[in-house]
């Protein structure tokens, strides 16, 4: 490259490698087509494709020497002390992501371990009183219960004893009635012969 015109700069030498790889996929393309429309045998691919890559090598040999990597040659960048990695501003954005939702976990773990203990007691006394009120009204359908079963059994008997009564108390105004009926002529006639005797007693007196 002429000496007047500037070279190119990078950032990495990474960059250099990006734009080799573009330039082998589009060329391995380039070449599977040509080899399918004059019908080369697939044999022969790996071998066509190494000479890509020798192609490839020797074009980065050639262009490393017009490149600069931050201001650097290759050979000068190869040389500076690597303290670090380079900085990547997606990993450091994945990064703090990663802090980030790693402090709203924690965040969340710290509220839930705060908030278990009253979210179960709560529990355990919403369940409490589920039982208690369970409880109460079994023992209320109980109460019910024996209530009705005494109710029937003390109001069946006076019941009966009453009914009872009833019929007998029948049975005897008919006997009376029936009796009443049957007695009626006859203490008619015996007042009728009293009242003729006590006539004729004082008929006797008076004469």
């Amino acid at each position: 490259m002429p000496e007047e015109l500037p070279k190119i700069d990078v950032d990495t030498p990474e960059d250099l490698d990006y734009f080799i790889q573009g330039v082998r996929a589009h060329a391995r393309k380039i070449l599977e087509l040509q080899a399918k429309e004059k019908d080369v045998n697939k044999e022969h691919l790996p071998l066509l494709y190494r000479a890509i890559d020798q192609w490839l090598l020797n074009g980065q040999i050639q262009v490393e020497p017009n490149m600069l990597v931050n201001g650097l040659s290759f050979s000068e960048y190869a040389r500076q002390p690597r303290e670090m990695e380079e900085y990547d501003q997606r990993l450091e954005k994945q990064l703090q992501d990663l802090i980030q939702q790693s402090e709203e976990l924690t965040e969340r773990a710290v509220e839930y371990r705060k908030a278990l203990p009253t979210a179960r007691a709560a529990a355990l006394q919403r369940k409490q009183a589920l039982l208690d009120e369970i409880a109460a009204e079994e023992a209320a359908i109980e109460a019910r219960r024996l209530e009705a079963r005494a109710a029937a059994g003390s109001s069946a008997e006076p019941e009966l004893e009453r009914t009872d009564e009833m019929v007998e108390a029948l049975k005897t105004s008919l006997k009376e009635l029936g009796a009443l009926h049957r007695n009626m002529p006859r203490r008619n006639e015996a007042a009728v012969e009293q009242m003729e005797a006590a006539t004729r007693v004082k008929q006797l007196f008076r004469a």
